[in-house]
């Protein structure tokens, strides 16, 4: 990630409404995108920093890049749109599994997210834009996250991350089922404490 991009991360969001071109809901929507991106790119950032792996680094390229598509989209419409302030909240994973394991469901948590705002959206330059971003977490993050586990050291009480990732491609819907059967709840507390609960909280 460029200094320049880093130091953006460091401005606080703003968002007023200048355009005539979209209503209340739609406003909304964006901001609470912008929102939950930057929660995103916080979490691979602290990870990159902990775990010093160049893929972290591939993959904060990646959502930077989208988040910067998506403020590009939100100041076209006229919305006054600036990330928000760098999070001075520490990663609590204790190690690269664990943070594999919430890195995963963050991406699964925003595919979903992208697909109930293409279900709702009217605009066909956003509704573009929510298509490159799951094909982005889709086709470039995921494969980066599954390599990433393939050369972890697994113990025989760690998380089965191609487990976990194959059941949850395969059952999108059944987030809580599969929560329940990995104890992912527990995994999620101490991997990133109250930065990441809150994008899962709001989807």
């Amino acid at each position: 990630m460029s200094e320049e991009a880093l130091r953006s991360t460091k401005k606080s969001r703003k968002i007023s409404n200048k355009s005539r071109n979209l209503n209340e809901a739609q406003i909304a929507d964006i901001a609470l995108l912008l929102e939950k991106e930057a929660q995103i790119l916080q979490f691979y950032s602290l990870g990159a920093v902990k775990f010093q792996d160049k893929k972290l680094g591939e993959i904060l390229s990646l959502r930077a890049g989208l988040l910067e598509r998506m403020l590009d989209f939100a100041n076209s419409c006229g919305l006054d749109a600036t990330p928000p302030e760098n999070s001075s909240e520490a990663l609590a994973a204790k190690g690269l599994n664990e943070f594999l394991a919430s890195a995963l469901l963050i991406e699964k948590s925003s595919m979903m997210f992208y697909d109930d705002l293409i279900n709702s959206c009217k605009n066909a330059e956003f509704k573009e834009l929510l298509y490159k971003a799951q094909a982005v977490s889709y086709n470039e993050i995921l494969p980066i996250l599954k390599e990433l586990n393939s050369k972890c050291e697994v113990d025989s009480n760690s998380l089965n991350f191609t487990d976990l990732l194959n059941e949850i491609l395969k059952n999108p819907q059944e987030l809580e089922r599969i929560f329940q059967k990995y104890d992912l709840q527990n995994i999620l507390n101490s991997a990133f404490s109250n930065l990441i609960k809150g994008i899962l909280q709001k989807n």
